[in-house]
């Protein structure tokens, strides 16, 4: 859904955004930076599938989780 409204001088551009379980409101001046950030929530969920693939109690966990080094960021900011 998409909605456009001004935020004090600025015409500012609103989407809801739902990938799977990934549920975000993207503010921007630019519909590009949209697009950009739909791409960037792409990549870093491919990329936390992917570890999960291999680490399934990552998933679940309620308590911290240690991660190797190699993690991708999104998962390290996760842990």
């Amino acid at each position: 859904m998409k909605s456009e409204g001004a935020m004090g001088d600025v015409h500012m551009i609103r989407e809801r955004y739902r990938l799977k379980q990934t549920v975000v409101t993207i503010i921007s001046r630019s519909e590009k930076y949209v697009e950009v950030a739909k791409k960037a929530i792409i990549h870093h969920r491919r990329l936390l599938e992917e570890y999960i693939q291999k680490n399934p109690l990552f998933a679940f966990t309620l308590e911290p989780y240690e991660v190797n080094e190699d993690a991708p960021e999104i998962v390290k900011r996760m842990a």
